[in-house]
């Protein structure tokens, strides 16, 4: 063991943990760290399937039973919507394909809505004149 006091430029020694002693001069000092700095660990667990596209599929199935246009709307909103944040996420949000059928089934729908309307709008004008009517009185039961 050396002495504390001995050979030092300033007289002074400090102890290291495995005990051995060492000058002051050579004390690591505060822009050097002694040990390795802890590295940055990320735990993850499974991917989470994006509760919007779970639900943009949801509004776009029932839009076509309960609410014809307003839910074809919001099914293609809300799609969009979630599809924006799944692909934000990285990897940690899954669900793209919920998100896109929930688009898709909202735009037939939408389109679908629109050719109906615009069907009844031109029999209503009397564009379609009496090949409209036919066509409803042959598909009437």
């Amino acid at each position: 063991m050396r002495n504390p006091v001995s050979d030092g430029s300033d007289g002074q020694w400090w102890r290291d943990p495995s005990g051995q002693w060492h000058p002051t001069s050579s004390f690591p000092s505060a822009q050097t760290p002694m040990y390795a700095p802890a590295q940055t660990v990320y735990v993850t667990g499974p991917p989470r399937t994006s509760g919007t596209a779970v639900t943009a599929l949801i509004i776009a199935i029932l839009g076509w039973f309960f609410c014809p246009f307003l839910g074809g709307v919001l099914g293609l909103g809300i799609g969009w919507s979630a599809r924006r944040e799944i692909r934000r996420s990285g990897d940690a949000i899954v669900g793209d394909g919920m998100a896109l059928a929930a688009m898709i089934i909202s735009s037939v729908h939408i389109a679908l809505v629109g050719l109906i309307v615009l069907f009844f709008v031109l029999v209503a004008a009397g564009l379609l004149g009496s090949t409209a009517t036919h066509a409803l009185v042959l598909f009437t039961p």
